[in-house]
C-alpha cells in the first residue's frame, strides 16, 4: 500500500506537525468510502515520536474483539519514513468545537448526549490501558449521523508500556483541558482524562471555563493548580455542578473512574445500554453546524499546492486569520536538521524507526480474502 493508492480530495485539518486530508482509496470496492489521512511531517524529534506513538496506539485499540463505536477506527499506516500517514475514520469532517461554535452554549440535556458517548469511548480506551491525554472539543469528531468519535492519539500514553502512575517527563496536551498532575509532570493515570472530560463538559454548557486572553505563563499556572471559574457554573443544576466539580478535582486520587461517574445524579435518566449501542438520537443534525475548521485556512483546502504537499517533505502553514491571495507566499515548516542531529536522528536511524510502520487492518485483509474467494 502506497500513498499514491489514495486520491486526495481536500485538506480538513492541520496540526503543528501534521496535515489531515480527506481521501478515497482508489482500489476500494466501495468507491464512495472516504477516510481521514493524517500526514506526518518529520521536521523535528517530537514529530517522529508522535507519528510512531499514534501508529502504535491505534493498532492497540483495534485488538479488542468488541471495538467501541465512539473511538476512531484504524485502517492503514502507509508511507514509511518518507511520507508517514495513518488512515482512520473520517466522520462528517465536523467536530464538537464546530458544533459548540455554531450553537453557542448547549443545554444540559443536549450536552449530556455527547458527554455520555465520550464517557463510553473513554471507558473503552481506559480498559485497553491507554490514556488519551488530549481530550478536548476539537478531538471529538462527529459522525455523519451526529454521534461522537474520539480521535487524535498522537499524545496518548500506553500504561502497559510505561507502567501505571509513573511520572511523565513531558508536559503534553492542551493547557485549557490539561489535568494538574500532567501540567506538573506528575503521575500519568486514566484520571487525567477525567479532568479533561470535565473541562470539555464545562466548555459545552458555559460561556467561559477559564479567563480568556491571558498570557501563556498564566495559562500554565491555571493548568498546574486546576483553576476554573466556579462562578460560571453557578447557574447550572446541582447535578451538573456536582458532576463538573467531581471531574475537575485538583487531586487525581479523588477523581473517580468512568464507571463511578455513570452513577451520578446527572445521569439518572440515562440507559447506558442504549448509549453504548448508539441508539440514542443526537440532539443536533450535521446540517445544523454552520462553522467549520476550514474557516481558519488561509487558502482553499482543495488547492493543488496543499494536495501535492502530501508527497513532499515540508509542511505548509495553512492556519491563519487572513486569506492568502498569492500562493507563492505560503510559508512552510522547515526540517530542523540541527535539532534532529543533536538527538541522533540521522536519515538511517529514522529509516530504521519506521521499518515496521506500514500496516493494514486485519479486518480489511480478511474482507479482501473473502471477496477473492467469492469471485473464484
Amino acid at each position: 500500500m502506497r500513498i499514491e493508492d489514495f486520491q486526495i480530495v481536500r485538506v480538513i485539518g492541520a496540526g503543528k506537525h501534521t496535515i489531515i486530508y480527506e481521501v478515497v482509496h482508489t482500489h476500494d470496492r466501495n468507491k464512495s468510502a472516504r477516510y481521514a489521512m493524517k500526514r506526518y511531517f518529520l521536521s523535528e524529534t517530537t514529530s517522529i515520536h508522535r507519528a510512531l506513538q499514534e501508529r502504535k496506539i491505534l493498532q492497540r485499540l483495534i485488538t479488542s474483539s468488541e471495538p467501541s463505536p465512539f473511538v476512531s477506527s484504524f485502517f492503514w499506516a502507509i508511507g514509511g519514513w518518507k511520507t508517514p500517514c495513518v488512515i482512520t475514520t473520517l466522520g462528517s469532517t465536523y467536530n464538537l468545537f464546530d458544533l459548540r461554535k455554531s450553537q453557542c452554549v448547549l443545554t444540559e440535556e443536549d450536552a449530556c448526549f455527547y458527554i455520555c458517548e465520550i464517557m463510553c469511548g473513554l471507558e473503552y480506551i481506559h480498559q485497553m490501558e491507554i490514556v488519551h491525554r488530549d481530550i478536548k472539543l476539537e478531538n471529538i469528531l462527529l459522525s455523519e449521523t451526529g454521534h461522537v468519535i474520539i480521535a487524535d492519539f498522537d499524545l496518548a500514553y500506553d500504561l502497559r508500556g510505561h507502567g501505571r502512575g509513573l511520572n511523565s517527563a513531558l508536559v503534553v496536551g492542551t493547557y485549557e483541558y490539561m489535568a494538574p498532575e500532567i501540567a506538573n509532570s506528575g503521575p500519568v493515570t486514566t484520571k487525567a482524562d477525567i479532568f479533561s472530560l470535565g473541562a470539555l463538559s464545562a466548555h459545552l454548557v458555559t460561556l467561559e471555563f477559564r479567563p480568556n486572553a491571558v498570557s501563556k505563563s498564566r495559562r500554565i499556572h491555571m493548568a498546574k493548580v486546576g483553576f476554573y471559574d466556579k462562578e460560571n457554573i453557578t447557574p447550572l443544576s446541582r447535578a451538573m455542578r456536582n458532576f463538573l466539580n467531581t471531574c475537575l478535582h485538583p487531586n487525581y486520587l479523588e477523581r473517580p473512574e468512568v464507571l463511578e461517574l455513570k452513577s451520578m445524579q446527572y445521569f439518572n435518566s440515562i440507559d447506558w445500554m442504549e448509549v453504548a449501542a448508539c441508539r440514542r438520537k443526537p440532539p443536533f443534525q450535521i446540517s445544523q453546524i454552520h462553522y467549520s475548521n476550514f474557516d481558519n485556512f488561509i487558502i482553499d483546502p482543495t488547492n493543488e499546492v496543499l494536495i501535492n504537499a502530501a508527497f513532499g517533505q515540508n509542511k505548509p502553514i495553512i492556519e491563519g486569520h487572513q486569506k492568502l491571495s498569492d500562493i507563492s507566499k505560503l510559508d512552510v515548516v522547515p526540517v530542523n536538521l540541527i535539532e534532529l542531529e543533536l538527538n541522533g536522528y540521522t536519515d538511517e536511524r529514522i529509516k530504521r524507526k519506521f521499518k515496521s510502520f506500514d500496516f493494514v487492518n486485519p479486518f480489511l485483509l480478511e474482507l479482501e480474502s473473502k471477496n477473492e474467494q467469492t469471485q473464484q
